[in-house]
């Protein structure tokens, strides 16, 4: 098919395809996969683009920077690793430090803004009175840990611990952001060294690529209210592998781009996931970044590590200008992100030549991307760019619209954006 036919497709614009013949023999091109058409040929002209600008040039290797959860992957690590850790009791708090950790920079005395099941709004500090209270009786009851799973889901205490240490997590996200509830949830991960972190990390993910795509409804037992009263929640479980971001990476790694992740989960975690080969992604070590703890005699420490950034939206930037920037001189020509937490990394660099998002019909910052991706998918080099998917199987759509959850037509933007 000629270029021009193809550019009167839509999937195509001229001016990319121009890009496009340069090179071609040197160039690789993105494996089809599922992606949307207009947005593979973009990455394409871009990589054509940068390999002709460093034959000329010689000295400036072009980079690309990938958000991790429901991006690289669908659904988040940190948060499987969270459920996976409270359905094996795999924590390593001392039970008389547990309200203390789980406490810590919150104002007990607000309330969550998501009520319990009785309709009522209860505070933090009675969430977490249970929640210890709960801990405290399943370590004393099972001391050898993990616990067979049939004697868990038989344990009231178990019910109650796993939905309000979820709903707490989710509350707190609700009530004060992200800003707070990123680094509580890792800080539950306090006790473990580096090397059993990754152990855990394993395990939690080769669970969660087994478990079916679903959201899960979890309730604490309605004849044990305690100091909260009893609650709901809702979790997203189970992870998949998104094969087309892997052979993204690979390709640009080959065609003379560094890649790297920028995630606002704990980085020991994200990097297990992104650097052992088994999964596929292949990113170096040291090119994977996130949210990182205090570290004493190599065990992990409940407080967030000081002097770096707290990497969520705007952090995101600061880390990408304090680890990259500073050394290259330039930023990413390519970012790729979902949420709002990727908002300023995918808009605020220069010399970006497009963002792509993997459509979740989100609204507020991010849906205002998505909806000039939406405007612009047509057009010659084109900023933003839709990548649709299906949330049941978690595989892309090779088009700009998703199928959400127990869904059966697509959409192409949230409700509100």
């Amino acid at each position: 098919m000629q270029i021009g036919a193809i550019a009167a497709m839509g999937c195509l614009t001229p001016a990319d395809a121009a890009v496009q013949t340069a090179t071609t023999s040197s160039v690789g091109m993105l494996d089809p996969g599922r992606w949307e058409p207009s947005a593979r040929f973009r990455i394409e002209s871009i990589i054509r683009k940068s390999a002709l600008e460093e034959a000329e040039q010689r000295f400036h290797r072009p980079y690309a920077v990938f958000d991790w959860d429901n991006t690289s992957i669908v659904n988040d690590t940190e948060e499987a690793l969270l459920l996976y850790q409270i359905e094996t009791l795999a924590f390593h708090i001392p039970s008389d430090k547990f309200i203390e950790v789980i406490l810590q920079n919150v104002p007990s005395s607000t309330a969550s803004a998501i009520p319990n099941e009785r309709g009522k709004f209860s505070t933090f500090h009675s969430l977490a009175v249970d929640v210890s209270a709960d801990y405290t009786a399943l370590k004393q009851r099972f001391a050898s840990l993990p616990p067979a799973p049939d004697e868990l889901q038989a344990s009231p205490r178990f019910h109650s611990f796993r939905a309000k240490l979820l709903f707490l997590y989710s509350a707190l996200d609700e009530t004060l952001g992200p800003n707070v509830a990123y680094p509580w949830v890792i800080n539950l991960l306090s006790g473990y060294t580096l090397d059993g972190l990754a152990r855990l990390a394993e395990e939690s993910n080769d669970t969660a690529l087994g478990d079916a795509l679903q959201l899960a409804v979890f309730r604490s037992p309605e004849d044990a209210p305690g100091a909260a009263g009893p609650v709901k929640v809702e979790h997203r479980r189970g992870i998949r592998i998104t094969s087309e971001i892997a052979s993204t990476m690979h390709t640009l790694r080959a065609n003379g781009f560094d890649v790297y992740v920028v995630s606002a989960s704990l980085e020991p975690v994200v990097a297990v996931f992104a650097s052992l080969p088994k999964y596929g992604y292949g990113i170096p070590r040291e090119h994977v970044f996130g949210l990182r703890m205090e570290e004493v005699n190599g065990t992990l420490q409940p407080y967030y590590r000081r002097n770096w950034p707290l990497v969520w939206g705007p952090g995101k930037v600061q880390l990408i200008r304090e680890q990259m920037i500073s050394a290259k001189g330039y930023g990413p020509t390519l970012v790729f992100g979902d949420s709002d937490g990727d908002f300023e990394m995918l808009s605020q660099f220069p010399d970006t030549a497009t963002g792509i998002i993997v459509n979740r019909l989100k609204s507020g910052k991010i849906g205002s991307l998505c909806r000039k991706a939406v405007e612009q998918s047509s057009k010659s080099g084109a900023r933003f760019l839709l990548q649709g998917r299906n949330e049941s199987t978690g595989l892309w759509r090779p088009e700009q619209t998703t199928l959400d959850l127990h869904v059966t037509q697509a959409k192409l933007l949230a409700d509100k954006t």
